[in-house]
């Protein structure tokens, strides 16, 4: 994890820059908190990939996170900030809140080690893919080659994103329309 991403994660970011909706989404996770309990989000999925046979592909995920990295996230980025907008359709603070309520909510999202001490496929992986997927319908297979995830990962993380999205940002984002979101709604049409 680089220096902004740290930074943002202690909250030590710029909040001049937030939309409205933005402190909203960060707020949710305080009023989400007791229904996110009672949620079992962390269950294993009834899925089972293995097979006997199977061929082992090493796709050297640390290479993959270290890409996005260097793309997006560093002081000295390959992309325009205005790139990461265009590619993942939301300002990079709008990423790195929802990447922060998720890894709250879901043990799935934060990066782990395996038994040999290697470290597993990071939040920002799992996120991207998903948002690859979802923003562009993109195959899970195409995917494979910038953000080194297999097809099989890529569904679970699916999975996991879209039933942990739903349990944080339910209350807000898919409910009927209150008073307050009419008047908004009717200043934005004037």
């Amino acid at each position: 994890m680089n220096n902004f991403t740290k930074a943002f994660f202690n909250g030590d970011f710029d909040k001049s820059s937030s939309s409205d909706d933005d402190i909203m989404m960060m707020q949710l996770l305080t009023t989400q908190q007791q229904r996110i309990q009672a949620l079992t989000l962390n269950q294993p999925s009834r899925h089972v990939s293995s097979a006997s046979g199977r061929r082992y592909i090493n796709r050297e995920k640390v290479k993959g996170d270290e890409q996005i990295y260097k793309d997006y996230f560093i002081d000295n980025h390959v992309y325009p900030v205005e790139y990461f907008k265009k590619h993942f359709r939301m300002r990079q603070s709008l990423f790195l809140s929802i990447l922060y309520d998720i890894q709250q909510v879901n043990e799935y999202f934060i990066q782990t080690h395996d038994v040999t001490g290697a470290p597993g496929l990071s939040g920002v992986q799992k996120m991207t893919v998903v948002l690859r997927i979802l923003q562009y319908g993109v195959p899970t297979d195409d995917v494979d080659m910038y953000i080194r995830i297999g097809k099989t990962t890529v569904i679970v993380a699916l999975k996991f994103f879209i039933r942990t999205i739903v349990a944080i940002y339910e209350c807000i984002y898919l409910r009927s329309p209150n008073e307050s979101d009419a008047a908004k709604l009717l200043q934005v049409g004037e």
